[in-house]
């Protein structure tokens, strides 16, 4: 009897620790219309946010009044 609980429990601690993810996933919407960037000397960029995508490393391209920065996730923040 204690097999076969063990057994059930390994089951389900395997189905619990499996997780998906979306890789290279475009989160290109019309509700992201503008973006701002803070640059690695301080200064911010911000305008209108005519592209982004999202890498599966932690990096985004995101494309600003037709300028397009390659940054980590942590220095762009979208909103509308």
């Amino acid at each position: 009897m204690k097999k076969i609980a063990i057994i059930i429990l390994c089951f389900m601690l395997c189905i619990m620790l499996t997780g998906c993810t979306q890789v290279n996933k475009s989160e290109n919407s019309p509700s992201y219309t503008y973006a701002m960037i803070i640059m690695p000397d301080g200064s911010i960029i911000e305008g209108k946010c005519e592209d982004y995508e999202r890498y599966s490393n932690n990096w985004t391209q995101v494309k600003i009044n037709g300028i397009t920065y390659y940054l980590n996730d942590w220095r762009v923040t979208i909103y509308k």
